[in-house]
């Protein structure tokens, strides 16, 4: 009996400090995982939006609620970056050719837009009831369109690139077509000629054939 009792005593001792290292190991992995740098900058939008919130009444629900949407546009753009990045990042740890901290580092931000986004929900169904199931569609939408402007810009500033470039150095591409035309037309008369050469000695092929 008292051969079971050390046995129970035994396993309930190594039970506490099994107990107490996974709780330790937890706790230093959290402050380590809050300890890391954030994979996002700063969150200006939400910042912004809770600045304007804690105006109170002297601010339009209408101004919060356009907040609450750039906030939301904000959100669904790094959702997007992280699940890009994720397969990839994945694949690098594994390989080893990045470290653990870098995947708890992404991690972390997962964790955190997830937070995010829950209480943009909350904050979406405050202003206005049954709203927060539709705000990340509208982000969406937003973002999408942000997207193809920008877009549209950079085109429009490489071809406006393209255009000064062309006048500033119009002097040297008329300078240029003219030397390639000129070129072209001493290639066309040295065909020309080489025809007749050809053609000359034809003719005399011909004449000793018949003599």
């Amino acid at each position: 009996m008292s051969s079971y009792v050390l046995l129970a005593g035994y396993a309930a001792g190594w039970a506490v400090v099994f107990g107490s290292f996974v709780s330790v190991y937890h706790r230093r992995k959290q402050t380590a995982l809050n300890q890391l740098e954030s994979w996002f900058p700063e969150h200006a939008e939400r910042e912004l939006y809770y600045e304007l919130l804690d105006a109170g009444d002297q601010v339009p629900a209408a101004v919060l609620q356009s907040a609450l949407i750039k906030r939301a546009v904000t959100d669904v753009g790094r959702a997007i970056d992280l699940q890009t990045k994720k397969q990839t990042l994945s694949a690098l740890v594994k390989s080893g050719t990045i470290g653990d901290d870098v995947w708890s580092q992404f991690q972390a931000a997962e964790a955190e837009l997830e937070t995010e986004m829950m209480d943009l929900v909350q904050e979406a169904n405050s202003l206005r009831p049954g709203w927060g199931q539709g705000i990340f569609q509208l982000a969406s939408e937003m973002l999408g369109h942000q997207k193809i402007r920008e877009l549209r810009e950079k085109t429009e500033r490489r071809a406006e690139g393209a255009r000064r470039v062309l006048e500033e150095n119009k002097d040297y591409y008329e300078s240029l077509e003219a030397k390639i035309a000129a070129w072209k037309a001493d290639e066309a008369d040295l065909n020309a000629q080489n025809l007749i050469d050809e053609s000359a000695i034809d003719k005399k092929k011909g004449l000793k054939k018949r003599k």
